[in-house]
């Protein structure tokens, strides 16, 4: 009996292990690394975004698409953009109430870079 409930607290230990590296797989731990031809599903704030890239003439291409998160799969219509990014440049995704993410293409163009950004007013009066 000892035997069998060892194994089965080690696969419960695993499938648990396995369901929280799927659950996290949508949400890039920042600041992340998205590589050529992959893509990845996050929140911005009040915004689910989804981005893919490739690299063409020496430029990280990008798709951004964006709806708002609080709607279901079934009810998702996005707004579609293509970036093309230069090299060492960043592209700026914000949802307008202070929550961005910075999309920095590689030297190479082989990456993008995620990283997180506040996104405040330089000056209010």
């Amino acid at each position: 009996m000892t035997v069998l409930k060892t194994c089965s607290i080690a696969l419960t230990a695993a499938v648990l292990a396995l369901s929280t590296q799927a659950a996290t797989a949508q949400q890039p731990a920042f600041a992340s690394v998205l590589k050529e031809g992959h893509g990845v599903s996050l929140d911005i704030g009040l915004k689910r975004t989804m981005v893919y890239f490739l690299s063409r003439d020496g430029q990280c291409k990008a798709t951004f698409s964006t709806s708002d998160a609080r709607y279901s799969a079934k009810d998702w219509n996005p707004t579609r953009v293509n970036v093309d990014i230069a090299p060492g440049k960043s592209f700026k995704m914000a949802d307008g109430y202070g929550y961005a993410v910075a999309f920095k293409c590689s030297a190479t163009a082989k990456t993008i870079e995620l990283r997180p950004v506040l996104n405040v007013a330089y000056k209010a009066n």
